[in-house]
């Protein structure tokens, strides 16, 4: 089986991860506190053009299967490796950000989701240039398609790439992007996705990204994943390609609530709400954590948060039942200084998400519904909206393809679903999933696909999958034990964490090229990995 991180061996050091590890062997230390420590990073900012990153895929062409000098890259003699062997060439190259599967179409989703997407309209070849990745396939975390790597475009309407599995082999090519297609299904060109760093890029006016907040995060080309501690302190967990998971850091505080990360700025702020009742945030730079920080006022419950369009949002609910919003620019917080209230009668802690140009909040209302409101740039804040059927629990929202999806718990403890569609004149409403399940729902979507995940009655952990439109049956993670659930998504893989009977973070993970989901449980799903010892039930 495939390793659950895409992009396996990484040119840059990360010395103060080895220095960590040795401190940690020679002290014994098993829980580290890891308080205003520098923080692991890539090297130093290094100028990158479009020229250095052809050049290195250049000095590549020949290497193949039958050589083994493709074994670089990652584990190309087991797996399609064109994804493997681009994203390799942009970290030599030192590229800020690179993607992290091991799906040639999934560059594309990665690049609409970073802002870095140049579509190819029909008809014409596009706005491709060298350096760019060339992508077969629309973007999607889903198999079949191919991606290559621009090495020069030609004054005859032609491209010429350098593309890994080719013929099993490291090729120059050069084709026509009208006609051109590739994979294992012969896809066309979908686009292009571009190098975010490079020293001679055209200057064009930076795509919109918006993130969702979340226990488990990809930041600076780690993934983390965060918990609460036995005695309420912030734990963490991050990978490192190439190293494997550095577990169990003491981040210190003392939280009440399911932390939850985002990036913003630069940045990786991590907020919950604190002893005092107070939202509370933490802050990773390059330089390490800042100290721990308050938003004065007192919430109820967990608080969530999004980015969009460059601007961080946190949400949480007062005692009233009423939800309230703080902002953050580059500017600092909202400058008047206070909670803006979205008054509601709400009973749940908020979930939300960004679909459509719009930003969503939800919540369990007093009156046994899911509601909601939602804000766009041009018209603002709409009123509450209900949604049929009775909710009793916190609910869960993803985005899959064009189709928004709020899973609930009903009050027989069964799975509700409500979805919107880009398009679509309204919402379906009160779809019975099934179950039964004994806590809120976790979702987690990685292009069209869909991954929800419950606690039955029998503590174990159990799964549904929506493949486009699609929906398995409800399927059985091994019987695992749980009392807390959330997920994270990294290179198109669908993680889930939870918190064993012992009070331990265990974690798995589903990768789309691990042989899919369309066979009997668990098919595509690793084993169930230990993290974290004492995390807080």
């Amino acid at each position: 089986m495939s390793h659950p991180f895409r992009r396996l061996s990484s040119r840059r050091p990360f010395l103060f991860i080895a220095l960590l590890s040795l401190l940690m062997t020679v002290a014994g230390l098993g829980g580290l506190t890891y308080d205003l420590a520098a923080a692991p990073s890539a090297d130093a900012a290094t100028t990158v053009t479009r020229a250095s990153i052809v050049s290195i895929a250049q000095g590549e062409v020949g290497n193949s299967e039958a050589n083994g000098r493709c074994a670089k890259y990652g584990p190309c003699t087991t797996t399609p490796w064109c994804a493997m062997f681009v994203e390799w060439v942009w970290d030599a190259a030192n590229v800020s950000k690179v993607p992290s599967t091991w799906v040639g179409r999934g560059v594309g989703q990665w690049g609409q989701d970073n802002g870095l997407w140049k579509a190819r309209p029909s008809g014409s070849r596009g706005n491709p240039l060298p350096g760019d990745l060339v992508v077969y396939g629309s973007p999607d975390y889903v198999t079949g398609g191919h991606v290559g790597l621009v090495a020069s475009v030609n004054s005859d309407g032609t491209i010429t790439t350098i593309d890994g599995n080719w013929g099993d082999s490291v090729v120059k090519r050069t084709i026509n992007p009208l006609t051109a297609t590739g994979g294992a299904s012969g896809l066309p060109i979908s686009g292009y996705v571009e190098p975010a760093n490079v020293a001679d890029a055209t200057p064009r006016p930076p795509a919109p990204v918006n993130r969702v907040g979340a226990s488990a995060i990809e930041f600076n080309k780690l993934f983390y994943a965060f918990s609460r501690g036995v005695s309420n302190e912030l734990r963490m967990n991050y990978f490192v390609p190439g190293t494997g998971w550095e577990k169990n850091h003491n981040v210190e505080g003392s939280v009440t609530t399911q932390p939850v990360a985002v990036e913003h700025l630069d940045s990786m702020w991590v907020t919950t709400r604190g002893a005092d009742g107070t939202v509370q945030y933490r802050i990773l730079t390059d330089s390490g954590w800042d100290p721990w920080r308050t938003i004065p006022g007192a919430v109820v419950g967990a608080p969530a948060m999004v980015e969009m369009n460059g601007t961080l949002y946190i949400y949480a609910r007062l005692a009233d039942g009423t939800m309230h919003y703080r902002y953050h620019t580059s500017a600092g917080w909202n400058a008047d200084g206070t909670w803006k209230t979205l008054g509601g009668s709400v009973a749940s802690d908020p979930t939300v998400t960004v679909f459509n140009g719009a930003m969503y909040v939800f919540a369990r209302g007093t009156n046994g519904h899911d509601t909601f409101r939602y804000w766009t740039s041009a018209n603002g804040w709409s009123a509450w909206i209900d949604l049929a059927g009775t909710a009793a629990g916190r609910p869960a929202v993803a985005v899959a393809g064009k189709t928004l999806h709020v899973l609930t718990r009903d009050n027989t403890n069964q799975i509700r679903r409500h979805s919107l569609t880009v398009g679509a004149a309204a919402w379906q409403t009160n779809i019975a999933m099934g179950g039964p399940t004994t806590a809120d729902p976790s979702a987690v979507a990685a292009g069209s696909q869909l991954h929800v995940f419950v606690e039955a009655p029998d503590e174990t952990v159990k799964y549904l999958y929506l493949d486009g439109s699609t929906w398995s049956d409800w399927r059985d993670l091994d019987g695992h034990t749980s009392t807390t659930l959330f997920t994270g998504l990294r290179g198109g893989n669908r993680f889930v964490f939870t918190n064993t009977a012992d009070n331990q973070l265990e974690l798995r993970y589903w990768a789309p090229d691990n042989g899919g989901d369309t066979s009997s449980s668990p098919a595509g799903w690793n084993a169930w990995t230990p993290l974290v010892t004492n995390v807080h039930p």
